[in-house]
């Protein structure tokens, strides 16, 4: 398979520039990034734009932090604190950790 079948890369970072930026400009399609934070859920508008700045990403992708925040788009838009997510239930279980977050008021 070369990278003519594939639609796009999603990198997650894992706090390595250097291997970001390799990676790239060995990528001329699609990315997606997938930004580290210092804890879970701690997640700013800055953060996004950095990691979409410093990897030249196509999409940001935001994972565990915005199944933990139902209302995750309007918390980046107006800075609100996130909900830092859950250990149980994510990617399996029931419904626990996908739907029982608080949203804003």
């Amino acid at each position: 398979m070369t990278q003519d079948n594939l639609a796009y890369l999603h990198l997650v970072e894992i706090g390595r520039a250097d291997l970001d930026d390799r990676i790239r400009a060995l990528w001329p399609s699609a990315l997606v990034v997938t930004p580290t934070f210092a804890r879970p859920g701690d997640v700013t508008k800055a953060d996004a734009a950095n990691a979409w700045l410093r990897c030249g990403a196509d999409v940001i992708a935001f994972g565990r932090g915005f199944l933990a925040n139902p209302n995750f788009v309007e918390r980046l838009r107006v800075g609100a604190p996130f909900n830092a997510p859950a250990s149980h239930g994510l990617y399996g279980g029931d419904h626990r950790g996908y739907t029982d977050y608080p949203t804003l008021e």
